[in-house]
């Protein structure tokens, strides 16, 4: 998105986003000796997913609050 700037006050309303270019999804399974078993860089990456959610979820309304106030919501 093109950056937007208010015409009366001058202030940025809508900063530029470069564009994140997309990467491959971990795959689910792998192929191991003739077998198909769980991938374990999936497992770690969904076991830290949820890790990381658990302190997003955990955090106080103060923190709520204050991650708010600095975004600018």
């Amino acid at each position: 998105m093109p950056e937007q700037t208010d015409p009366e006050t001058g202030e940025v309303t809508q900063e530029y986003v470069a564009p994140v270019s997309a990467i491959d999804p971990l795959s689910l399974t792998i192929e191991v000796e003739g077998e198909t078993v769980d991938n374990p860089e999936y497992l770690a990456a969904t076991t830290e997913l949820a890790n990381v959610q658990a302190v997003i979820d955990g955090a106080s309304q103060d923190v709520l609050d204050l991650v708010s106030q600095r975004a600018g919501l």
